[in-house]
C-alpha cells in the first residue's frame, strides 16, 4: 500500500472506528501528517514574520499589547478556523485509524488511553513525592510559607 492510498483510506474511514487498519495505513498516515504539520507551520511562521513589521525579538511590552490589541479578533477568528481544521484533518483521523490499527492487533480501543493516564499518575506521584520527603519511616510533609 502506497503512501497516497494509504492516506485516502484513512480519511474515507475517518468516522469508523471498528473493523481494522493494516500497519502501513497507520505509519503511512502518521508520516503524511508529520510532514503536513511541518509545511503548514513553517509557512505560518515565515507569513507571520514577514506580515509585522515588528520583529518579536525587538518588541517592549508595551508594543506586544498594543499589537495584540490590535490584531485581537483576526487572532481568535484564525485560532478557531485551526483549532477546526486540525479537529478533522488530524484528531478524528488519527482516533480511529489508531483504534482500528489496535483491533488489528488484538486489543480494544481503550488501549489507546494508557499512555494518558501513564501520564497522569506519573504527574500525581511527581506532585506528591515533590510536596514531602521520607524520614526515619514517615512521611514528612514541606509546609507552604
Amino acid at each position: 500500500m502506497g503512501m497516497f492510498a494509504a492516506v485516502g483510506s484513512v480519511y474515507a474511514n475517518m468516522f469508523n472506528f471498528s473493523g481494522r487498519a493494516r500497519r502501513a495505513e497507520y505509519w503511512w498516515d502518521i508520516l503524511f501528517t508529520f510532514i503536513v504539520s511541518l509545511i503548514l507551520q513553517g509557512g505560518a511562521i515565515y507569513w507571520i514574520f514577514t506580515q509585522f513589521q515588528v520583529s518579536p525579538g525587538v518588541v517592549d511590552e508595551a508594543q506586544f499589547q498594543i499589537l495584540l490589541k490590535e490584531y485581537e479578533s483576526q487572532i481568535v477568528r484564525w485560532g478557531g478556523y485551526s483549532f477546526a481544521a486540525s479537529l478533522f484533518l488530524y484528531w478524528i483521523p488519527y482516533l480511529a485509524v489508531t483504534v482500528r490499527r489496535l483491533h488489528d492487533t488484538g486489543r480494544s480501543g481503550w488501549w489507546m488511553f494508557v499512555p494518558f493516564l501513564v501520564g497522569i499518575a506519573a504527574s500525581i506521584a511527581l506532585s506528591v513525592s515533590s510536596s514531602g520527603t521520607w524520614r526515619r519511616g514517615q512521611w514528612i510533609w514541606y509546609r507552604s510559607m
